[in-house]
């Protein structure tokens, strides 16, 4: 990369912060200011020396703090930067041992405030938010491999189309009518539907494969669970514009909110068909086409209410041929036509076995369609136009997006819209991933900080072989699996070499047609394009060479499938990890979470593969006996623990809810762990390379800079509603989980001379990896 892109070597590629030249050295204002700072500082410290040692004779002892503070320090720019951020940041008027996750964040909810778009800030996500910004101003430059075949004009001219307001305020609800309306055998409303010629199972396959909307079921391609080499389709429960139970609620106001938005979207398509008719057949039309789709609608949700999934749907005695399908389903769904007109390049034949996820759903979802009565057609043809236009809503004018709009609010009390700029990006990106991070990687990214992570993997990794040797509650034969995984595991960081090759990425995307004027068409291209794309997957299995992030996304995990760490090269632009900041932090930040998710790839709920794809769980029963036994011990540390209290609106009593300890304690000791394996893995490098010079302005160790680092990962700033509905759903907190984590470990209590007694010291300290 750095060979092939040398052009930007001496680019500041994620600068968002103007800078300030000086002949030929170039520095940001923020590190000009701190360097200022530390200037002052040195001066300071000169002044007390002085001062100290004019009164040496007086008996009058110095403060170990100025002597600590005056310490030789570390002025380079990602010192600098480092210490901005960790300052900005912290509330150090509380006690660390006390409490260090306010002592680490205290400070961030005050400089990542909210708003009513936005209803949590963290490191993660501000770092996705700062990627995106950095994505709209490549989005919106100027073509320079200006063919019509570049990748690069294709990701730009799909976006832009899609920010083309005149284009869609134009074009009103017309793409949709002459696009999709004609070829779904017309609809009852515009009078252009035909009960005796039209074909349900034409217009089913059509609407779901053409246009790419899960109309009666949703389905998918994904790994086969006894397999994970092969990808098998999947089908499962669909059919519903809302969440179930509010059907069974009829007089609710989410139903009539729906039932408003169904009638809104009706008669705007009507209005734009510029079809004549009375105004008494209007009503009628559209009075039909509502009670159609909801009585259908809601049969289908009292079936999803009462059917249970399929127990174990990927063993080999439960999956179906295509042909036993529809034989089951009492052939009202001719499944074999169905999937081999979507998956007509990849071999698939009536003899196909597919998983069935809910087959009691499907059993009594096509019985209710046979007794849908004489007008059956009429009904089903209503309903499939519905499902297709609540999908495409959005892409129509501002009528049709307020609708939408307004439907979302009514539904989850949240004033949220992303607006048409990120609603574009963020299609743009699920449309054209690659291409986007390609952009993103030749513009913005540093090669030193996947250089440097991939010092930080190798280091953490080897500590985790090394402390796996040492587990206290493996076995000798479950060890050496471990260790045999470990080695045999693929570390990728930063981006694949694909997105550095221009004629790679236009090969990608060759099928892909993108008119820079015709967003509707482009959507209707891009459903093609994926289509090919599902083909190439089913029929070639699974692709190792294939990330699951997108390059510029800011996640990371260990894929125990693959045995593959993946850390994205957005999550190695984070403000807290620099490839110039010192390897303190970068170890507290990214070799804590490296650590975390390697812990996974021989926790017992990760899988070990055999080459020839065979499901083997490799922990056997006397170290599943003994790592029960060690988790017991963090299931009392966090059992008693509460969340809240959540003021809740209408309810004048807060509400607190309890931490699911049992299910929350394969993270925790995950987590631990990570923590630990990273620090570990610290003072290794140190030892290896040299003690590195303290930041500026924090009088902090280095050690404690570390543990600080951690800790500023998990910094978070989330609106009340969020936090209970998190709560609700088993989310531990930040502040839990890091006060949890530092309590478990005497290398922190060590750092900051915890006493015994004080709250971040656990009573009782746990096995861990």
């Amino acid at each position: 990369m750095t060979e092939t892109y040398n052009q930007f070597d001496n680019l500041d590629k994620k600068a968002i912060i103007p800078d300030i030249k000086f002949r030929n050295y170039s520095f940001r204002i923020r590190e000009v200011i701190l360097a200022i700072v530390a200037v002052v500082a040195l001066i300071i410290c000169v002044i007390l020396g002085a001062l100290l040692a004019k009164t040496k004779d007086e008996n009058v002892q110095a403060s170990p703090l100025i002597g600590k503070q005056c310490a030789k320090v570390c002025n380079t720019p990602g010192c600098l930067e480092s210490a901005s951020y960790i300052i900005k940041n912290m509330n150090a008027s509380i006690d660390p041992c006390v409490d260090f996750y306010s002592y680490s964040c205290g400070n961030f909810a005050k400089h990542n405030t909210l708003n009513p778009e936005i209803s949590q800030r963290d490191v993660y996500w501000n770092l996705y938010y700062e990627n995106e910004d950095k994505l709209e101003k490549i989005l919106e430059e100027p073509v320079t491999r200006d063919t019509d075949w570049s990748a690069e004009r294709k990701v730009k001219d799909f976006f832009l189309s899609c920010t083309d307001h005149w284009g869609r305020m134009s074009n009103g609800g017309r793409p949709f009518i002459e696009q999709i309306v004609s070829k779904m055998g017309g609809w009852y409303v515009l009078d252009t539907f035909n009960s005796t010629t039209w074909d349900f199972n034409t217009a089913l396959k059509t609407g779901h494969v053409d246009f790419w909307t899960n109309i009666l079921f949703s389905f998918y391609i994904g790994p086969d669970w006894y397999d994970w080499k092969k990808r098998v389709i999947q089908v499962d429960i669909g059919g519903l514009g809302m969440y179930w139970l509010y059907y069974l609620e009829p007089e609710s106001k989410i139903f009539a909110d729906y039932k408003k938005f169904m009638k809104t979207v009706g008669e705007l398509l009507l209005r734009d068909s510029n079809i004549t008719m009375t105004e008494d057949e209007r009503n009628e039309r559209i009075s039909t086409f509502l009670d159609d789709v909801l009585n259908l609608e809601t049969q289908i949700a009292n079936i999803s209410s009462r059917t249970q999934p399929t127990m174990d749907p990927h063993a080999h005695d439960r999956k179906m041929s295509l042909r036993n399908l529809t034989t089951w389903t009492n052939n009202v769904i001719d499944w074999s036509d169905f999937f081999t007109y979507m998956f007509a390049e990849s071999g698939v034949t009536a003899d196909t076995k597919i998983v069935v996820k809910e087959a009691d759903f499907l059993m009594q979802m096509t019985d209710t369609i046979t007794n849908l009565g004489p007008n059956k057609n009429r009904i089903l043809n209503n309903y499939m136009i519905w499902r297709i236009a609540q999908l495409y809503a959005q892409e129509l004018s501002w009528e049709y997006i307020h609708a939408n709009r307004q439907f979302y609010v009514d539904q989850y009390g949240i004033p949220e819209f992303l607006g048409t700029w990120r609603y574009c990006f963020y299609f743009t990106n699920h449309a054209m991933g690659l291409a986007l991070g390609s952009l993103y990687v030749n513009h913005h990214f540093a090669d030193g900080n996947k250089d440097k992570a991939e010092e930080i993997a190798s280091y953490v990794k080897k500590q985790l072989l090394a402390s796996t040797m040492d587990n206290p509650f493996m076995d000798t034969k479950t060890k050496d699996i471990a260790k045999e995984k470990l080695e045999a595991s693929e570390d990728k960081l930063g981006y694949p070499d694909l997105l550095t090759k221009d004629t790679k990425l236009d090969e990608i995307y060759e099928s892909l047609a993108v008119d820079r004027y015709d967003y509707f068409k482009n959507l209707l291209n891009h459903n093609k394009f994926e289509n090919k794309n599902w083909n190439r997957r089913l029929k070639e299995g699974e692709n190792r060479d294939e990330w699951r992030y997108n390059v510029h996304d800011t996640w990371m995990q260990f894929y125990n499938p693959w045995n593959e760490l993946i850390v994205p090269a957005g999550m190695l632009q984070s403000p807290v990890y620099d490839y110039s900041h010192p390897h303190y932090m970068n170890f507290g930040f990214m070799g804590s979470v490296v650590g975390h998710s390697l812990v996974h790839a021989v926790d017992v709920n990760g899988a070990f593969y055999t080459k020839e794809g065979e499901y083997l769980r490799w922990w056997t029963n006397e170290t599943v006996d003994a790592y029960v036994k060690s988790k017991q011990c963090l299931v009392d540390e966090y059992k008693n623990k509460t969340l809240g209290p959540f003021q809740i609106p209408g309810r004048p009593i807060p509400a607190t809810v309890s931490l699911n300890a049992e299910a929350f304690i394969p993270e925790a000791l995950a987590e631990t762990s990570g923590v630990r394996l990273a620090y570990k893995a610290y003072k290794k490098w140190e030892k290896d390379n040299g003690k590195e010079l303290p930041s500026p302005g924090l009088g902090l160790t280095n050690e404690q800079m570390f543990f600080v680092a951690y800790a500023q990962s998990n910094c978070a700033n989330v609106n009340a509603d969020l936090r209970y509905r998190n709560a609700l759903s088993g989310q531990v907190p930040g502040n839990i989980k890091t006060n949890g984590v530092v309590a478990q470990l005497d290398e922190f209590a060590e750092a900051f001379q915890c006493k015994k007694e004080s709250s971040m010291q656990a009573k009782q300290k746990c096995d861990m990896y």
